[in-house]
């Protein structure tokens, strides 16, 4: 049957991964990422590419779920939820829509332009010699008029080379010239020393890079106090991914918490709360504006239990040491009475005691 009317667009699935497939992970970092951030970095990454599978050219129409996408990728079902959490609120790479009437899945879709601009920007030609190609490349698929000015910068560099080569006769014959004449140098030149370091900015270089929680001589006490918090053994997992929100003043407000309360009080608040939360944190997009909210009267209860056990162990202590004090005032009280050479009690010994005691008997 022939077709009338305006053609069909040709769709190419393969578009969004060719798009893609050139962003470097550093794309993806999180001011938050901490320890875990290379890792983390490298998970989004993987992830964006096996949603860009699923993807029509522009990026839309994504139908996977959670669980396909924890299979593939080896992670639990929780991580690949938090990595999704990532991307869609954490940095906008990812917009989720409706659900899908046949699989019950949602539907998502990928910001390519979005995820793009941040490549180009993202890279450092100081860090990477590729980087300045990398991001020449994502700069023009985000801009297709970047190309057209590429076409006539070339032709224009094509037309400059023509006037070169008179040039160049002239330029190697001067370089021939130069090199005929010997040249003389020193027979031996000082070396240079080294740059040196006072002693006392060495120590303090190597206190900041041995300490983990001082990476730089920028820390505040607050970053500090914050770090600590996110380093701590029993910091929830739930809570690695969560972005303090600038806007709401989130973070200072818990350095607060940290101040008042203590690092320990704070993350074993935080730790029974994400644990015996009704909703849980799974899909939360604003987690630490819900610890805000909710967190308080745990953080009560946490400081009045730690407060209930210092004054306990306090306790047992002094009665450890009243215990102890008696013990040695008994000890000390049976050897005085009991002991033969000891100054008899009252002009008599213990033995003349006895012989009392035995002859009253007697009688």
């Amino acid at each position: 049957m022939k077709q009338t009317g305006k053609p069909q667009p040709t769709i190419d699935p393969t578009k969004c991964i060719r798009d893609l497939r050139g962003v470097t992970p550093q794309t993806y970092a999180m001011a938050e990422d901490g320890r875990k951030g290379k890792w983390l970095r490298v998970r989004r990454a993987e992830l964006v590419l096996r949603l860009a599978t699923y993807a029509d050219a522009d990026g839309s129409n994504i139908r996977v779920g959670s669980n396909e996408l924890s299979v593939q990728m080896d992670l639990s079902r929780r991580t690949v939820t938090y990595l999704l959490d990532d991307l869609s609120t954490g940095l906008g790479f990812l917009e989720n829509q409706g659900i899908d009437g046949f699989y019950k899945t949602r539907i998502r879709r990928l910001n390519v332009a979005a995820i793009l601009r941040a490549a180009a920007a993202a890279p450092s030609p100081d860090d990477n010699p590729h980087a300045q190609d990398n991001g020449d490349h994502m700069r023009k698929i985000a801009d297709p008029h970047a190309q057209n000015s590429g076409v006539h910068a070339q032709s224009s560099a094509l037309h400059a080379q023509d006037s070169k080569p008179n040039a160049q006769d002239s330029t190697s014959h001067a370089q021939n010239t130069y090199c005929a004449q010997p040249t003389s140098s020193p027979a031996s030149l000082p070396a240079t020393p080294p740059p040196s370091v006072p002693s006392g900015q060495k120590a303090e270089v190597v206190g900041l890079a041995g300490d983990g929680l001082a990476a730089s001589k920028s820390l505040t006490p607050e970053d500090i106090l914050w770090q600590q918090m996110r380093e701590h053994e029993d910091f929830p997992e739930e809570m690695l991914t969560a972005v303090p929100r600038k806007a709401q003043d989130e973070k200072r407000r818990v350095v607060e918490q940290l101040k008042a309360y203590g690092v320990e009080a704070v993350v074993q608040a935080l730790a029974t709360w994400a644990d015996e939360r009704d909703m849980g944190l799974t899909g939360l997009g604003t987690k630490w504006r819900a610890w805000l909210e909710e967190g308080e009267p745990l953080l009560a209860k946490e400081k009045a239990e730690q407060d209930t056990l210092a004054k306990l162990t306090k306790k047992k202590a002094a009665d450890q040491i009243i215990i102890e004090q008696n013990v040695q005032r008994q000890k000390d009280e049976h050897t005085r009475r009991f002991t033969t050479d000891a100054s008899p009690e009252n002009g008599a010994s213990v033995e003349n005691y006895i012989e009392d005691f035995v002859n009253s008997d007697e009688d």
